[in-house]
């Protein structure tokens, strides 16, 4: 089961965000909590290869809504934040943690 992105939802309400944007945001997670790819698979359940899927900026696969709240309980984002970048709801801990790691990969 996929999940709708922000991508498909562009034509309506407004939201600029891109499929890149969002897989930016997924990228970040490990390294913004100094752990491995490989590392974030095994907490979340899913496979390595899947995730480099999730990932990847080709478009292919979509993030499926159980992997999405996975990453939500795992390391206390939303799924606001996943996919529109909005950090309301997000402890100011792990916001500090991810705005450190965006700002090295910009």
């Amino acid at each position: 089961m996929g999940i709708v992105t922000v991508c498909e939802l562009l034509p309506y309400r407004g939201v600029k965000d891109t499929r890149a944007d969002i897989i930016d945001r997924l990228r970040a997670l490990p390294d913004a909590f100094g752990i491995s790819d490989a590392e974030l698979c095994r907490r979340i359940e899913v496979r390595t290869t899947a995730w480099a899927n999730y990932v990847a900026y080709d478009g292919k696969h979509k993030l499926p809504v159980p992997v999405a709240s996975r990453l939500c309980d795992e390391f206390n984002v939303t799924l606001d934040w996943i996919y529109r970048g909005k950090t309301a709801l997000i402890s100011s801990d792990v916001l500090e943690k991810i705005r450190k790691h965006m700002r090295k990969a910009a």
